[in-house]
């Protein structure tokens, strides 16, 4: 598990995370139990989440002139990339809702990212 400490791998190794559980087929989807609202507050959380550790891992790049940015418009990216292709897999459907979901997680992610780095 050294593998994981270094940035680039925590980003790369949850965004693959992300990826296996967003694309199952309907059927082997677990249900959100809770509240209504339950699944949108997850997309939330997981894509805020995925975008801190992407853009601490594009601080730790040597090639990346502006982290912020870069994270965000990859995961802003991935996220819209993963839900259109939740539209192809059978029992599974493309969900605004998620969109704007996942948008929001990123968007509250930006002003978290600044306050852990500047401290």
């Amino acid at each position: 598990m050294r593998y994981l400490t270094s940035p680039h791998h925590q980003a790369g190794a949850f965004a693959f995370v992300v990826a296996v559980l967003m694309l199952l087929p309907g059927r082997a989807v677990p249900p959100v139990p809770a509240f209504e609202w339950a699944d949108k507050v997850v997309h939330l959380l997981v894509f805020l989440a995925l975008t801190l550790l992407t853009i601490r891992s594009c601080r730790a790049s040597d090639r990346c002139q502006r982290p912020v940015l870069a994270g965000t418009l990859m995961i802003l990216g991935y996220a819209a990339l993963l839900e259109v292709t939740q539209g192809i897999i059978p029992g599974r459907f493309l969900e605004p809702a998620d969109i704007v979901a996942n948008s929001l997680g990123v968007l509250l992610a930006l002003p978290l990212q600044s306050l852990i780095h500047r401290s």
